[in-house]
């Protein structure tokens, strides 16, 4: 078989052989409708009758500042703290989050490795 000839049948040959196999495996996993489609919504964005206890409410009267290490955090609070505004943080925290934590921050994070 010539490359172009090949090069041509491959995707038809992958296209029947995704169809024919999607259709058996749809068959067996048709799932019961669930009763409730929606969860109730209560306040914020939690789930009523869930117990998130990672999570709580917070309030800040002059700024707030999270992230996934506590002396950026500071950092960041700190900044506010002096005048800065939200922009001035979030760069103090990005340049932070560079140095204590250098292969999950940057352009596409952990994902280039």
């Amino acid at each position: 078989m010539r490359r172009r000839t090949f090069l041509a049948a491959l995707p038809a040959g992958a296209a029947l052989g995704a169809l024919s196999t999607g259709s058996a495996a749809r068959a067996q996993t048709q799932a019961a409708p669930p009763t409730d489609p929606f969860a109730g919504v209560g306040p914020g964005d939690r789930v009523t009758g869930v117990n998130f206890t990672g999570r709580s409410t917070v309030w800040g009267a002059h700024g707030a500042a999270a992230t996934a290490h506590p002396t950026a955090t500071l950092i960041g609070i700190d900044t506010l703290k002096r005048g800065g505004s939200a922009i001035d943080a979030a760069i103090a925290i990005n340049a932070a989050l560079g140095f204590l934590e250098p292969v999950a921050n940057g352009i596409g994070g952990d994902a280039y490795c």
